[in-house]
C-alpha cells in the first residue's frame, strides 16, 4: 500500500472512531439526564431517540443494559460525589453535627432524582443493588469525618445516626411530610444530637 493510499484510509478510520465515540458518549449522557433531570427510568429505546442514535447502534455499545447503567453511575459519581466533601468538620460536637446534617441534606436536594430512580431500578439491575450497597456503606463511613465519637460507642448509635441521616429520612421528612427545608434540617439535627447524649446508652 502507497503512503497516499494509506493517507485516505487512515483519517476515514479516525472519523469512525470518533463518531463512535461520539455515539457513545451521547447514549451515556442522555440516559443520565432523563435519571437527574426527568426522573425517568431510562428504557433503550428512549434513550436511543434522545440521543440521536439507533437501538441497533445502543445496544452495539451496551450489550447489557447493566453496562450503561454502570457508565451512568460513574458519571453520577463525577458530578456528585464533591458535595459530601463540604462542610466543616472541626469545631464543637454540635457545630460538627449541624455540618454534617446540612451537607448531607444539600447533596440529598441535589440528587434527588438519582437517589428514587436508582431505588425503583435495583430490582432488575445486579450492578445497581451492589452499587446502591457500596454508596450507602461509604456515605456511613464518611460520618466519622465529622462524628468520629461514633467509633467509641457501641454499633447501634453509628447505625441509628446512619439512619437519621439517611436520604430515606430525609425524604420522608422534606418530600412526603412537606416540611421545609430548615425545619428539615433543625429536626435531623435535634434527632442525632439526642441520640448521641450520653445518657441515652447507660
Amino acid at each position: 500500500m502507497t503512503k497516499d493510499e494509506q493517507a485516505l484510509i487512515e483519517p476515514s478510520l479516525d472519523g469512525r472512531v470518533l463518531r463512535s465515540q461520539r455515539s457513545r458518549e451521547a447514549i451515556i449522557n442522555s440516559a443520565y439526564e432523563f435519571m437527574d433531570s426527568e426522573g425517568l427510568i431510562p428504557t433503550a429505546q428512549a434513550v436511543a431517540d434522545k440521543a440521536g442514535v439507533t437501538i441497533r447502534t445502543l445496544f452495539r455499545h451496551f450489550p447489557e443494559m447493566d453496562l450503561l447503567y454502570r457508565e451512568m453511575h460513574k458519571l453520577t459519581y463525577e458530578r456528585y460525589s464533591k458535595e459530601y466533601d463540604k462542610g466543616d468538620r472541626s469545631g464543637s460536637l454540635e457545630e460538627r453535627v449541624l455540618s454534617a446534617v446540612h451537607t448531607f441534606t444539600m447533596a440529598y436536594s441535589k440528587q434527588r432524582s438519582v437517589f428514587l430512580v436508582t431505588k425503583s431500578m435495583l430490582r432488575n439491575s445486579v450492578f445497581l443493588q451492589g452499587n446502591y450497597s457500596r454508596v450507602q456503606k461509604a456515605l456511613s463511613k464518611r460520618l466519622l469525618e465529622w462524628m468520629p465519637e461514633l467509633s467509641e460507642l457501641p454499633t447501634e448509635v453509628h447505625d441509628g445516626v446512619d439512619a437519621l441521616l439517611s436520604f430515606e429520612f430525609w425524604h420522608r421528612l422534606h418530600v412526603i411530610q412537606g416540611v421545609s427545608k430548615k425545619r428539615t434540617i433543625n429536626i435531623i439535627n435535634r434527632l442525632v444530637l439526642e441520640y448521641l447524649a450520653e445518657d441515652s446508652f447507660n
